[in-house]
């Protein structure tokens, strides 16, 4: 009778050996051929983008706020000449005579030497000077 007992109790254990091996023995290979994780938002690395080269027309801002001195937004002789500009050049500019030169005085002054420049009007005369004979 003990014999029948111990068999019994032996293939209790066997039976629980072999399926705890079993479980072991699949969920191992369940890891192993399981598929790679698929990322959920596949997010491109940002692009560095160096910064645009200054136009001429940047450097020319740059220039006309650098001699602006008291940051008054408009340029007196004073600071125009301690900037390296012309008087001849300020004196046209400065349609109101009155000292200053305002950002719309030196749109209209610019597109005026860019107008002469190009052939097609004389550039009005500096304060003092004669006027241009026509041609």
């Amino acid at each position: 009778m003990v014999y029948r007992y111990f068999l019994a109790i032996a293939a209790i254990l066997f039976s629980g050996a072999v399926a705890a091996f079993a479980t072991v023995a699949f969920a191992g290979a369940a890891v192993a051929f399981a598929p790679p994780p698929v990322p959920s938002a596949v997010v491109p690395p940002t692009a560095v983008v160096p910064p645009a080269p200054p136009t001429e027309a940047m450097a020319m801002r740059a220039k006309l706020r650098d001699i602006d001195t008291d940051h008054d937004g408009r340029w007196s002789k004073s600071e125009w000449l301690t900037g390296g500009r012309k008087a001849q050049g300020f004196d046209r500019m400065d349609t109101d005579h009155d000292g200053y030169l305002t950002p719309d005085e030196l749109k209209a002054g610019m597109a005026a030497m860019r107008a002469h420049r190009a052939g097609d009007m004389p550039l009005p005369p500096s304060e003092g000077t004669a006027a241009p004979m026509p041609r």
